[in-house]
C-alpha cells in the first residue's frame, strides 16, 4: 500500500516526469513480488522499447534498452502483447516457444511473467518480471503484479492526456492569432461573435470616408 501511495502522488501532481514513475514503479514491484528483476516496455509503433529496468546487471540492462522487440512468440514481452493477457514461463529451457536468445547469453533469469499494459482493450505495454531460479510466481503475486501494471497505465495515460490538451491549447493559440492577423488586416471595422453572441474576434480600423 505504500509503494502504490507512493506511486499515485507522483502521477497526481500536475505535471511529472513519467521517466520518474516507471523508475519508482519497477524497484518495489520487484521486491514486493520476489522477482529477480523486472522491465517495462511501452510499444512504439510496431516494437516494443525497454523505458524502466531494474535489477539486472550493467551489461544486460545496457543490452536491453538498445533492443526493439518485434511482438512474435519467441519473447516473453512479444508473447505478452499478442495474447493480450498474462504469460507465465515456469522455465525458459522447458518453453520451446521461447527462442529469444539475446539476454539468455547473460544467463540472468530462467523464470518469467509477462502482465499487458492495457489501454481500451489494447496493448500499450509491459511489465515483465524475472527470476534467475525456475521458481514458478503464486497467483497472489500475479495479482500484485497486475496492479502494479495497472499503476504504469495511469501514468502513461495521464501523461498522454495532459500532453494532448497541451497540444491542443497551444494549437488554439495559433489559430487565435491566426485569425486577429486576419482580421487586423481587414479594412473595414469587423467584430465576430459566437453563437452565445460571446466576442470571438474584433479589429480597430473604423470606417473614415
Amino acid at each position: 500500500l505504500r509503494a502504490a501511495g507512493d506511486i499515485l502522488k507522483l502521477i497526481s501532481r500536475g505535471r511529472f516526469d513519467l521517466q520518474t514513475v516507471l523508475d519508482t514503479l519497477v524497484e518495489p514491484a520487484t521486491r514486493l513480488c520476489e522477482a529477480d528483476g523486472a522491465n517495462i516496455f511501452q510499444l512504439e509503433g510496431d516494437a516494443l522499447r525497454v523505458t524502466a529496468s531494474h535489477g539486472y546487471s550493467r551489461e544486460l540492462t545496457d543490452f536491453m534498452l538498445s533492443q526493439r522487440v518485434t511482438p512474435s512468440r519467441n519473447s516473453l514481452s512479444g508473447r505478452t502483447v499478442l495474447d493480450r493477457a498474462v504469460v507465465h514461463i515456469p522455465d525458459i529451457l522447458a518453453d520451446p516457444e521461447y527462442t529469444w536468445a539475446g539476454p539468455q547469453k547473460f544467463g540472468e533469469y530462467r523464470t518469467m511473467l509477462g502482465v499487458p499494459l492495457m489501454r481500451e482493450g489494447l496493448p500499450i505495454g509491459v511489465l515483465a518480471m524475472t527470476r534467475d531460479k525456475p521458481r514458478p510466481f503464486t497467483p497472489a503475486q500475479i495479482e500484485l503484479i497486475s496492479t502494479f501494471a495497472d499503476q504504469a497505465v495511469i501514468a502513461i495515460e495521464t501523461l498522454r492526456l495532459f500532453n494532448e490538451v497541451q497540444e491542443r491549447t497551444a494549437e488554439n493559440e495559433r489559430t487565435r492569432q491566426v485569425m486577429q492577423t486576419a482580421f487586423d488586416n481587414m479594412d473595414d471595422g469587423v467584430a465576430l461573435l459566437d453563437k452565445d453572441l460571446r466576442l470571438q474576434f474584433i479589429n480597430q480600423k473604423r470606417n473614415t470616408s
